[in-house]
């Protein structure tokens, strides 16, 4: 079935807790461009089983992504959710018949990523929303070979994770731009700034905001800036020696089981 999809889809690959609704609210205030974070229908309650049967994200990609896609009115839409590159995406790119996405690599530290992650108690592998939300080292899509990571901590798992969005933005990033799409890579820290603002309008060949538009990404920097520079983040400095040790056993255990 053919569906009338906005004219551009720009999507992004991301581990979460890095600043997609920060995102979301860039580039939704841009002139003619739409922009939702996690809405529903999302690929939650699928994506966990995708990861053993990609006919599943088929399925859902083909019987209620794009239908959903097809009642959108903006000319370019932009969906942000770190779920796309579990499964979803990997299915939209196997089909030739649907527009290339742009999308927008979002980064954030690992350290600051996998302790966001472990502060919820969504542990991969190891909590519910863990289970529920993220992939792990026995999904059998995982691009970083691991074994034994049962005997991991909890932050161990949560830094895997990150990792393994790190090598997913690598793949598919690199598989958009060989068909054609555009692909930003960006640092949220870069996108509190203004010059990172412009440089993902540009990157993207997003229409240029008016004065209006321009006051409320102003708005938008100020509140993000307050933001950032409220907490002192003294969990991640009392146990910096940990951290590094712990994630120096995380990249030893991919080497040795990884060809990346």
């Amino acid at each position: 079935m053919e569906y009338k999809l906005p004219k551009r889809l720009i999507l992004t690959i991301s581990s979460g807790r890095s600043g997609t609704k920060h995102l979301t609210r860039i580039l939704g205030t841009l002139p003619s461009v739409g922009a939702l974070h996690e809405p529903a229908p999302n690929f939650l309650h699928q994506m966990q089983a995708a990861q053993s049967d990609s006919s599943i994200a088929d399925q859902f990609l083909e019987e209620v992504k794009l239908p959903w896609l097809a009642t959108i009115k903006e000319t370019i839409f932009s969906e942000i959710s770190h779920l796309w590159c579990k499964g979803l995406l990997q299915a939209w790119l196997r089909r030739d018949d649907l527009p290339v996405p742009d999308v927008v690599l979002l980064d954030r530290n690992l350290r600051s990523v996998a302790l966001s992650i472990m502060r919820l108690e969504t542990t991969p592998e190891r909590t519910h929303g863990g289970r529920e939300w993220y992939i792990g080292p026995s999904a059998p899509t995982a691009i970083l070979k691991v074994q034994d990571w049962q005997n991991w901590s909890d932050y161990q798992l949560c830094y895997w994770y990150a990792m393994e969005v790190e090598a997913r933005k690598v793949v598919l990033g690199n598989l958009i731009k060989s068909k054609g799409g555009r692909v930003c890579r960006i640092d949220i820290n870069e996108l509190a700034k203004w010059q990172g603002i412009k440089r993902l309008i540009g990157e993207l060949d997003l229409p240029k905001p008016g004065l209006k538009e321009i006051y409320t990404l102003i708005w938008l920097l100020r509140v993000k800036s307050n933001t950032q520079g409220s907490v002192k983040n003294r969990t991640e400095t009392f146990l910096s020696q940990q951290l590094s040790s712990w994630e120096s056993s995380v990249n030893t255990d991919i080497c040795k089981n990884t060809n990346v």
